[in-house]
């Protein structure tokens, strides 16, 4: 039998709050804008949290609704400096995984436009795997509420510090955009609500990102990989206890990862159908993971109805089978502790408040597979360490 629970949605966007054209270089080349949504969300299960990336919590088991999840506020300047030459700053204020709104700097770089075809970027960008990755902070460009965090919560790195290359080529009516690039990544998660259970993640990693558009079609296509890298100190000590070679197995420094990600959109005046699937896998106790949505909107004037079908499922690869016989209960403990396999179903609506401001509301219905609310991964853990809890990523037990 199925258990299932349900997240009510309700956010406001602005975009821009303002805008200022300034003469600047003795052409108006800056201008200033700002973006904030205000959401709110409940959960009705009262054994799970709803979470988004790393945010530390959510709705659900702890408290019955949330208004930190879905809001955020934000400022971004651009500016061209010369006609080939432009900068363009981010700063986003959001609940963090330190459990703070300490404002962070999502955006940072320059751009050098070499030719018609072909640019470079250098500076802090935007993990460049989703169709919404440029604005990923700036909901008020995208048509959800939150992204489905089936497929959006297994990258949940935000902004990367490095050097991209974008080159554009029209192929008969198709216009050809690759980026490719070098960069690291840097950022705060946490195991637990409590903010001293907060560490820093890092990842130094190459990607390709291919996209190919034409009127109202866009397929896309990327590839990342490289190396992650965390130091969690509960989860180090209980990994010490065991034997040399499972710790070195389990143990998250400079482990291989490998994302693919694939997507679809099509898009006219008055339809707008959207999907894309994405893979991960890590070298480590985590289970490889797969997400994919399927998102279908049909505009009528100023409002929008739209629904969202999400899948999450996950292998293990027999990852639990790589320990002795006396760490062998530990070692599947610690794999089903990454076991978030899930579907859900959002409906949703949204209505144009003039050319400033939206209002979305969205219901999700989540169903978590059997085997998640089965696992004893939690009391297992706690046998060995009493701190240390399961995080799931989307879900989590309370």
């Amino acid at each position: 039998m199925k258990n299932f629970v349900i997240c009510l949605s309700l956010c406001v966007t602005l975009f821009p709050v303002t805008t200022l054209a300034i003469d600047l270089l003795a052409n108006g080349r800056l201008s200033l804008r700002g973006f904030g949504t205000v959401g709110v969300s409940c959960y009705s299960s009262d054994t799970l949290d709803f979470l988004r990336e790393e945010r530390p919590d959510g709705p659900g088991k702890n408290r019955r609704c949330d208004h930190q999840i879905d809001s955020n506020v934000g400022l971004q300047v651009d500016a061209n400096l010369t006609d080939s030459v432009q900068i363009t700053g981010q700063a986003t204020s959001y609940h963090r995984a330190d459990d703070t709104y300490t404002p962070e700097l999502t955006l940072a770089n320059l751009r050098w436009v070499i030719n018609d075809k072909l640019n470079l970027r250098l500076g802090r960008m935007q993990l460049p795997i989703y169709f919404s990755s440029e604005y990923r902070n700036v909901l008020y460009a995208q048509t959800w509420v939150r992204p489905p965090t089936e497929v959006y919560n297994l990258a949940t790195a935000y902004s990367i510090d490095g050097l991209e290359l974008n080159y554009n080529q029209m192929l008969s009516d198709w216009e050809l955009r690759v980026s490719t690039g070098v960069a690291e990544s840097r950022f705060d998660t946490t195991w637990s609500d409590a903010p001293h259970n907060t560490y820093e993640a890092k990842v130094h990693l190459g990607y390709l990102d291919l996209r190919l558009s034409k009127q109202s079609w866009q397929f896309k296509a990327s590839l990342l990989g490289g190396k992650l890298s965390w130091h969690q100190p509960q989860v180090d000590y209980l990994l010490s206890l065991l034997n040399p070679q499972l710790a070195s197995d389990l143990m998250m420094i400079d482990k291989r990862l490998i994302i693919a990600s694939g997507g679809v959109r099509y898009e006219n005046n008055d339809w707008l159908i959207q999907t894309e699937y994405l893979y991960r896998t890590i070298d480590s106790f985590y289970r490889d993971q797969h997400g994919i949505y399927l998102l279908t909107g049909h505009r009528f004037g100023k409002w929008m109805p739209y629904s969202i079908f999400s899948k999450r499922w996950s292998e293990s690869q027999g990852k639990e089978n790589h320990a002795t016989l006396l760490d062998a209960a530990l070692a599947q403990a610690i794999v089903n502790g990454t076991y978030d396999d899930h579907n859900s179903v959002a409906l949703g609506l949204s209505r144009q408040l003039g050319e400033k401001a939206i209002i979305k509301y969205q219901a999700n219905i989540v169903m978590p597979d059997s085997g998640f609310l089965q696992s004893t991964t939690i009391d297992t853990l706690r046998g060995f360490n009493s701190e240390v809890q399961s995080k799931i990523l989307g879900l989590k037990e309370g």
